[in-house]
């Protein structure tokens, strides 16, 4: 009599008041209501499968992402919310959703007037149904904490999902009135120094060169400046350091 079947719609409330809910659990609750235990295996299926009717399976959420965007627009007056899709080769299958962009204006507000023009880009891989990379810009503000800006969900880790991410977030960035005074940097590769790019992970540097061909590089000096600098442990080398960064490239500190 104990099904999953049956588990599922009894235990529903359960999962949707916690939807983190351990299986232990969840059998505590079906041996003190009705005398029966189930194995862990069959109870996290059985939550999986509820939490795809409390809230819609992947299949749904992504065909929620154009109305999302669109309805950001007219509740979120001036947030930036950009999703793309390409047309199928074959006219019996739906369009494939490519790549989404968002930021809120609370976040580009908070940017602009209480953050560094110090951003960090990163991506990391998704692991649900569909795959994808997660991409986000993080700034930090006053108080030195982390601060979102951005985030972007695309295909893959390459130049073109890299060139969308920051086509996006250069023109989030133009209305602040500082101009390429931006230092944008990544912990992926190891590069040179741009004007507005410290540390850049692959295919971001040929992304940045089509939207920022003016930013000038510099040589392994000011790489090894700045690490000299980061790990000096007194106030007088250290100043002394960023003497001799400023004067090697005055526009690279910001």
């Amino acid at each position: 009599m104990v099904t999953s079947k049956w588990a599922a719609r009894v235990l529903l409330e359960d999962i949707r008041a916690n939807n983190d809910i351990p299986t232990k659990s969840l059998n505590n609750y079906l041996w003190e209501r009705y005398g029966a235990v189930m194995a862990p295996s069959a109870l996290y299926g059985i939550r999986s499968q509820a939490l795809v009717e409390i809230h819609g399976g992947f299949d749904e959420s992504y065909g929620h992402l154009p109305k999302y965007c669109e309805i950001i627009k007219p509740t979120n007056p001036g947030s930036h919310a950009m999703c793309t899709w390409n047309s199928p080769t074959n006219p019996e299958k739906p369009i494939a959703f490519t790549s989404i962009f968002i930021s809120f204006k609370a976040s580009i507000d908070g940017l602009f007037s209480g953050c560094r023009s110090l951003i960090g880009v990163d991506g990391c891989h998704l692991n649900g149904n569909y795959g994808g990379v997660l991409l986000s810009a993080i700034a930090l503000h006053g108080n030195d904490e982390i601060f979102p800006v951005a985030w972007a969900i695309v295909g893959s880790e390459d130049e073109e999902s890299w060139r969308f991410f920051m086509h996006h977030l250069k023109k989030l960035l133009e209305p602040a009135g500082r101009g390429d005074q931006w230092c944008i940097i990544s912990d992926r590769q190891k590069c040179s120094l741009f004007t507005c790019v410290l540390l850049l992970i692959q295919g971001i540097d040929n992304a940045l060169s089509r939207l920022c061909p003016a930013a000038g590089r510099s040589g392994p000096k000011m790489w090894n400046l700045f690490w000299l600098a980061c790990g000096a442990y007194s106030e007088f080398t250290f100043r002394k350091l960023m003497e001799a960064f400023q004067k090697t490239n005055p526009a690279a500190r910001i």
